[in-house]
Order: structure tokens, then sequence, then C-alpha cells
């Protein structure tokens, strides 16, 4: 799973700026955007687990979790998957027709 995380902080954000590169609209911007955006709070949340600030890495193996490390454990998902849908649908309407 780790992999397609990966996969999803780097081609997603290129895959969004190259969709807007070949149509620059509005809706393609918003799209790019919206991905960059989750790519980078992805990282923010990556830098809060590896730097244990609050014990937020905790979500991991905690019994009774705090609402801080249930974020973040919600958040180390939401943020690629988003990522990736917003890519996805930014280079899909790249086959609708103008």
């Amino acid at each position: 799973m780790g992999t397609v995380l990966v996969f999803a902080l780097i081609v997603a954000p290129l895959a969004s700026i190259l969709a807007w590169v070949l149509r620059r609209d509005r809706l393609r911007l918003v799209l790019m955007v919206a991905v960059l955006a989750a790519a980078a709070l992805w990282l923010v949340v990556i830098a809060v687990i590896l730097t244990g600030w609050r014990d937020l890495d905790g979500f991991v193996d905690c019994s009774a979790c705090t609402t801080g490390q249930q974020a973040t454990a919600v958040a180390f998902w939401v943020f690629p998957g988003l990522g990736l849908v917003l890519a996805f649908a930014s280079t899909a309407t790249l086959l609708l027709r103008r």
C-alpha cells in the first residue's frame, strides 16, 4: 500500500499539471491546485508523523486514540486518495470534446 501512496505523491501532481498545460481552463486549474494542496498537506502529515510531534504518530498502535491521532490517521489515507481521484478527473477530462 505504501507504493501506491508514493505513486500518488509523485505522479498525481505531475499528471494534473500536464493536463493543465495541454488545455488551460478553469476546471483543470482548480483541479491542479487541489491536487498540489493535497500533496502538500500529505507531506505535512508525514513530517508530523516522522517528528513525533505531540505523539500524533501513535495512531499506529494506540488502544485509546486521541482526537489528534485519529485525525492524523484519517489524513494519512485521505490526502493521497483525494490527490489520485482529482488527478484522474483532471486527466480524464482531456478525453472530453471541446
